[in-house]
Formats: structure tokens, C-alpha cells, sequence
């Protein structure tokens, strides 16, 4: 359900492994969505360690667009001129904020870094398509493209300009999602999901697939991850309903029951020494689709 892809350790932690019956977090939540009667979808997909929260919404013309929620709880709108699409996905602890917007004249998805009041487009050289999903401290971002075979690709843009590629061997399309202080990528492997799709981690030629074991084989997706072994995204089930999950180290898989959700998926992860923080999004029942935070002990 995540518009992108059509697209801290709890207290109470026991380490169980992948055969353990897995737990549900122990977590408090807040739902919201972005203010205004035209308002038909909030997400929130990344926060940074002063609570401010980037998502994406959509409005009853069909315009989708991202936004900022700052810590007092007031909102701030961004979309880009020419573009039906916009949207936002993660935020520094330096205030940059990265996305994608969507030309409605081409089509075409363009790369979008939003530095204080300055909107500029990052496309990687010779791509049909750029998404970018994540940045860390450093100003170091990560994202994908779309080849001239349609298969998604991954990069790393360093904070001086320059592109690397992001892969893992014998995976056609990946999609990094996040990255965080320590330069640890995680991310997509597939095109999406329901099924044929795992998460991963990456860093410095290293790398593990993961998939939650809660959940049929293929079917888990990593859309965060905060400092530490932290890593929230979204796994399916075997109807293709879309359910957030938390893993804490390589093994440890938690459900994030959402109140009265029907479907939801988890963008992002803040550890502090007092909380946990987790955003996301979720399908309500007889509530339409909302962001959340989730605040775990």
C-alpha cells in the first residue's frame, strides 16, 4: 500500500530466532492525517531524531504530494510545479528531505532533494526513471532508476555529486530505500511485491537477505532503518494484504498491529534512550487511509 511503490530495541525483547513464534510490538500509536476536508490518503514514510515527519498525501483532484510535519504539529505542503506527483520519503537530521516527483507533461519520475527552501532535481545519468528514498547525515543518498529494460537499479549519490551502483548478485531489481549514519543501506530486492520480493541490508560488499518468517517465503520488504540493527518495512500475507513489521538485528521479527487497520506498512524507525518511534501508513476501517506513529517501549 506504500505510494512509492505503485507504489532501540524494545524493553521487553526476548531473542527468539526464526523459530520462535513471532511477537507483537509493545507499542503506543497515534494516527493522523494531513488537515483539510480535500485530504483522501496520508503516509508518513521517514522522521528524523527532532520528530519531524515527511509522508506523502493525495487530495481529491488525485494530486499526490509530500509534506512536512514538524514537531508542534503543524504541516507545511511541497509539490512541484508541471508534476501531478510528489512525493517524500526520508529526512536528515539536517533538515534535506528526499523523494521523487513525476513530470505531467513526460511522465517521467525526476529525483527530488528539498534543502531548506530549495527544490532540486537529481537524476542519474542516462535513467529512464529516478526515485531517491533515502539520505543520512552526511548527505549521502541512495535510490534507484529504471534501465532502458525496465529492470530497477540501485545507487549511493555522495554528498560531493558523484554516483555509485548499489547491487546484490543474482538480483535483477533492487531497490535501496534507506541508509543510514553508519552507511548501512536496506532495502528492496523485486519489484514490489506482493510476492517475489526481500528485504536487505547492505554495507561494504556485505549483505543479508531478509524475510520474515511469520510471512510466505518472498514477501517481505524493507522500507527503513535507524541507527543500530533497526529495520521496519512491510510484509504480505498469503491473500497480498500488506502488514508493517520491525526487526531488530537479523532475526528478531515484530508485527506492528496498527488499531483497526486493515492494511499497513512502516516507513521509518528513530531509536532514542526513551522510545522507539515508528511511522507509517495504514488502511483503517471506516477511516480511509491514515499516517500513523508508533511510540514503543
Amino acid at each position: 500500500m506504500r505510494p512509492a511503490l505503485t507504489g532501540s530495541v524494545l524493553a521487553l525483547i526476548l531473542y527468539c530466532g526464526t523459530l520462535c513464534a513471532q511477537s507483537t510490538a509493545s507499542c503506543t500509536y497515534a494516527l493522523f492525517k494531513y488537515p483539510g476536508t480535500t485530504t483522501v490518503s496520508t503516509a508518513a514514510n521517514g522522521i528524523n531524531k527532532y520528530g519531524t515527519i515527511v509522508g506523502t498525501a493525495q487530495d481529491q483532484t488525485g494530486t499526490v504530494f509530500g509534506f512536512i510535519r514538524y514537531s508542534n504539529s503543524s504541516f507545511k505542503r511541497y509539490g512541484v510545479s508541471g508534476s501531478f506527483n510528489t512525493q517524500f520519503f526520508h529526512r536528515n537530521d539536517s533538515g534535506a528531505t528526499v523523494g521523487f516527483y513525476q513530470s505531467a507533461s513526460s511522465g517521467r519520475k525526476h529525483g527530488l532533494l528539498l534543502s531548506g527552501s530549495t527544490l532540486t532535481t537529481i537524476d542519474y545519468p542516462g535513467a529512464t526513471d529516478t526515485v531517491l528514498t533515502g539520505i543520512n547525515r552526511w548527505g549521502t543518498m541512495v535510490g534507484y532508476y529504471t534501465d532502458s529494460t525496465g529492470h530497477f537499479k540501485g545507487f549511493k549519490r555522495w554528498s560531493g555529486g558523484g554516483f555509485s551502483t548499489v547491487s546484490i548478485p543474482n538480483h535483477s531489481d533492487i531497490m535501496p530505500m534507506d541508509i543510514n549514519d553508519s552507511g548501512v543501506i536496506a532495502g528492496i530486492l523485486g519489484t514490489g511485491g506482493p510476492t517475489g520480493i526481500h528485504g536487505f541490508w547492505l554495507w561494504q560488499g556485505n549483505w543479508q537477505i531478509l524475510d520474515d518468517p511469520d510471512y510466505p517465503p518472498s514477501s517481505t520488504g524493507m522500507n527503513g532503518i535507524g541507527n543500530g540493527q533497526l529495520y521496519v518495512g512491510q510484509a504480505f500475507d498469503s491473500n497480498g494484504t500488506g502488514h508493517a513489521i520491525w526487526l531488530v538485528g537479523n532475526t528478531s521479527y515484530f508485527n506492528l498491529k496498527v488499531p483497526n487497520a486493515v492494511e499497513s506498512f512502516a516507513g521509518d524507525v528513530l531509536h532514542s534512550t526513551t522510545a522507539n518511534l515508528i511511522v507509517g501508513g495504514a488502511t483503517i476501517s471506516g477511516g480511509g487511509n491514515q499516517a500513523f506513529v508508533a511510540q514503543c517501549q
